[in-house]
């Protein structure tokens, strides 16, 4: 499974996830701002963060970090 924890601010140590969309997808993007994809599946995303892209996480337990972050695949453990 495709996870990060947050590094610093007021909820380190918190895991995010990949965000779903109510589309029932994942979204990655080129860099912020840049170009973005939707992915139907993990498999999809793992072919983009190969590619270098940054994907969208969120853990919907946490206080502050409801809205999907987009995080580097560095940052990203698990693919």
């Amino acid at each position: 499974m495709r996870q990060a924890t947050v590094r610093w601010g007021k909820e380190q140590g918190i895991v995010l996830k990949p965000h779903r969309f109510r589309n029932g997808k994942f979204r990655a993007s080129e860099f912020k701002g840049g170009r973005s994809e939707w992915a139907a599946s993990e498999e999809d995303l793992k072919r983009l963060l190969r590619k270098g892209w940054s994907i969208r996480m969120s853990n919907p337990d946490s206080d502050y970090h409801r809205a999907p972050s987009l995080i580097i695949p560095a940052f990203v453990r698990g693919w």
